[in-house]
């Protein structure tokens, strides 16, 4: 007990106090141990001191060799997440210990011959990253193991910055979420992995992203309401797919993409109101198809409908940004009365004209036929 209770009395020091502080007199006095007893078990001060560092790295590289095993049979971002989310929780721990042995007295006067934890992580739980990057296409495995380092001392980087410095003003949950988007990312243009691949599983919805990108609308404004979904922390009726959030709110699917549409519309407005009409009907444009994207697969429940009333009634204030302002018909087919939106051509509104239909249901345009 006394080995581990200088080593106790040590870390308190380092944690509240300046290195000269740090003395053989101060750590035997605060253990209750006289001098003599504490030359027993270390030969100097700096020797404390190592043995704290490598007991440090030690638990580090064990605590992410855990993450790593336990995100083996996981997607890839969510993969990331558990290493990520592990890391954090780490440093969280134990920030000023973690801040004085790693940083802040990381070259005191001492000459330790342990590997430090960037070493040890590279050399045991980091070799799956590394064989996993080597498999994927036009990446070789000596570029794999210099993305599992840049990725390891990002992390590192950030973490400190949020939890030891404070100069990140991010809680845990928000600092796992940005890291894993930098990590995600970074991965993503190294393996050359197109975003409708990284959607291709783990959702329930099919994550149409092409099909939306040429529909008008940008992949910055697609991806924010599915990184909120993909990183929302509720409930979910199936556990293994974003999209399916209980509870409406944030991380549901009809909330978030109705939540990006609101603002989109907003955006719409503003530029009307400040005499931009092309910007005005651009977002409006994309503030309908949001609306439209949050009530897919176009289920019949309150919210759906409620957010496919809301694409409808964009779409119409766009049509009336068009040079010949959009006309809306009202439809009835077996008793159901439905909008039917009429595109003219610039100075041809009395002319007969070709006629194009489109519809966001099969169903609905077979009725029409």
């Amino acid at each position: 007990m006394t080995l581990q209770s200088l080593l106790d009395a040590g870390a308190a020091i380092l944690r509240e106090e300046d290195f000269a502080a740090f003395t053989v007199e101060r750590i035997a006095g605060d253990c209750g141990v006289s001098v003599g007893t504490f030359y027993e078990y270390f030969p100097h001060k700096d020797a404390v001191l190592a043995e704290l560092r490598r007991r440090h790295s030690t638990m580090i590289a064990e605590v992410l060799a855990d993450g790593v095993a336990k995100a083996s049979h996981l997607q890839r971002r969510e993969a990331i997440r558990c290493v990520v989310a592990a890391n954090v929780e780490l440093h969280a721990a134990d920030p000023k210990l973690h801040h004085a042995l790693t940083v802040k007295y990381r070259d005191v006067g001492v000459d330790v011959t342990d590997k430090d934890a960037t070493e040890v992580f590279l050399a045991t739980p980091a070799h799956r990253f590394v064989d996993f990057l080597s498999e994927q296409p036009g990446l070789s495995r000596e570029q794999a193991l210099v993305a599992v380092k840049v990725v390891f001392i990002a992390t590192e980087s950030l973490t400190h910055a949020a939890i030891v410095d404070g100069t990140l003003e991010l809680e845990k949950d928000a600092l796992t979420n940005e890291i894993v988007r930098v990590v995600a990312g970074y991965l993503r243009s190294l393996t050359a992995e197109s975003p409708a691949q990284e959607y291709a599983t783990g959702w329930y919805r099919s994550v149409r992203l092409h099909a939306w990108q040429w529909a008008g609308v940008s992949r910055e404004l697609l991806e924010a309401p599915l990184n909120r979904i993909r990183d929302a922390s509720g409930e979910r009726r199936f556990a293994d797919k974003y999209d399916t959030i209980v509870a409406y709110g944030p991380g549901h699917w009809v909330y978030e993409f109705s939540l990006s549409a609101d603002q989109v519309l907003q955006q719409g407005r503003a530029a009307a109101a400040s005499g931009e009409p092309k910007a005005a009907f651009t977002a409006t444009m994309q503030a309908a198809m949001l609306y439209t994207i949050a009530s897919y697969p176009h289920l019949p429940d309150v919210r759906s409908r409620e957010a496919l009333r809301s694409a409808y009634a964009a779409y119409s204030e766009a049509g009336m940004l068009l040079q010949t302002p959009l006309q809306r018909w009202d439809l009835e087919v077996d008793g159901v009365t439905f909008p039917v939106f009429l595109h003219l051509p610039p100075g041809r509104a009395e002319q007969p004209s070709p006629c194009q239909f489109l519809c966001n249901n099969r169903v609905c345009l077979g009725a029409v036929w």
